[in-house]
């Protein structure tokens, strides 16, 4: 069972960036970022098959990574046809420090101790082209392309490219039809920044999963507008991964499967009051060997939640946003020779934002109250690997002051 797991990141960034247009229809921009980032991360857990000699099992790390990114992207616009090229560079190299320990818990006797003393580098190179091809008046193609190389240490590299097509289809206004089919791969992105279109059709193409992660993406949508007032629409997509596992010393390309659908109704009934209810569902399945007991990682993931949201915006700057959320999940854990262990539950959620613009579409000052009422809950993140980020849901109450500037 899991015992403690804690991931703290300290993370520096610098972003400069440029902008040259040679005229009003062609232009290009560049990108340049060094980031410094310091990881600590605690893994523990305990194997209680042997009630009489439990084991512990116990990671511990510290990592240091100075990160460098350079990218630049042209862009030209005809009547009715627009393309976008560029490549970029990624270089980053890591300290990486710390120990694992296997110990028999009754008696404390050190079964196993490894010292963590590595120094990874990761390069990753990209080029890309992006073209929207209207095909008549209510018909649109995104076509694209990418290759890519991705390399960490010696230790595994691959090169793929990556076609990208989505269409877009609006039989009557008011309606569209999206379709897409793509490829990608998890690049390190420096401050989770780049420049490359980050969505094809409407569907995103960049998720936050283990670096060196291949995957394809296919989904469909609908959106409709009824009149100047409603909107609503549904999305659904599924995709399949290639995830870099560590397994020793070797490099496992573990299958995953995921299912990412979503539903929406928005309403604004008056100029200054807005209504929406939100339905998502998220499944993510992992296959594993049948004698692991890797119980940090779930094997299944199902998740579902349904957020509803009322906004008040005065005129005079003051606005109030008031957000309750149904979260459903259920979870299964890899536990050898078994189906594995888990859980489920279901909770309610409330949220509640209090602001004012100081100007017009310039600044704004926020109080945020997450979890208002203090529930407490079980839930896994589905974020199962990548960069830590704040926790879907609060798991208790807490508040943020938020100050947004626009210069």
């Amino acid at each position: 069972a899991p015992a403690e797991y804690r991931r703290g990141l300290d993370t520096n960034t610098l972003r400069l960036g440029a902008r040259h247009a040679f005229s009003a229809s062609s232009d290009v921009i560049g990108s340049f970022i060094i980031q410094r980032r310091e990881e600590a991360l605690v893994d523990r857990t305990i194997d209680n098959l042997d009630p009489l000699a439990p084991i512990e099992f116990a990671l511990r790390r510290q990592l240091a990574t100075d990160a460098g990114v350079a990218e630049t992207q042209y862009s030209h616009r005809w009547s009715a046809v627009s393309i976008k090229a560029g490549a970029g560079l990624y270089l980053d190299r890591t300290v990486d420090r710390g120990s694992i320990d296997v110990t028999e818990i009754t008696f404390q006797i050190p079964l196993v101790n490894e010292v963590i003393d590595g120094r990874p580098r990761v390069q990753h190179r990209n080029v890309f082209l992006y073209s929207l091809l209207p095909l008549g008046e209510r018909f649109r193609l995104v076509a694209g392309l990418t290759a890519e190389h991705f390399e960490r240490n010696g230790i595994f590299e691959r090169n793929r490219v990556h076609p990208k097509l989505g269409v877009v289809f609006e039989p009557v206004d008011g309606t569209v039809f999206r379709a897409v089919a793509l490829r990608g791969m998890k690049r390190p992105l420096a401050g989770n920044q780049s420049i490359e279109p980050t969505e094809v059709a409407g569907f995103n193409q960049f998720f936050d999963d283990a670096n060196g992660t291949t995957f394809t993406r296919y989904g469909v949508a609908v959106d409709q507008r009824f009149g100047a007032a409603l909107a609503a629409g549904i999305e659904l997509s599924a995709r399949s991964l290639s995830v870099p596992e560590l397994r020793g010393a070797d490099i496992v390309f573990n299958p995953w499967k995921e299912r990412l659908h979503r539903a929406y109704l928005s309403w604004l009934p008056t100029p200054s009051v807005s209504l929406g209810i939100e339905h998502y569902v998220e499944f993510q399945s992992r296959q594993v060997p049948a004698d692991m007991n890797d119980v940090s990682f779930p094997r299944k993931l199902d998740t579902r939640f349904t957020p509803l949201t009322a906004t008040w915006h005065s005129p005079n700057g003051l606005f109030v946003r008031i957000r309750s959320t149904h979260v459903q999940q259920e979870a299964r854990f890899p536990q050898a020779g078994t189906e594995g262990s888990g859980g489920q539950d279901a909770f309610w959620l409330a949220d509640a934002q209090f602001g004012y613009r100081l100007a017009p579409g310039r600044a704004a000052i926020s109080v945020q109250i997450f979890n208002l009422f203090d529930r407490e809950f079980r839930f896994q993140n589905t974020d199962l690997v990548g960069d830590p980020r704040p926790p879907l849901f609060a798991p208790g109450r807490s508040l943020m002051v938020r100050l947004s500037l626009s210069l």
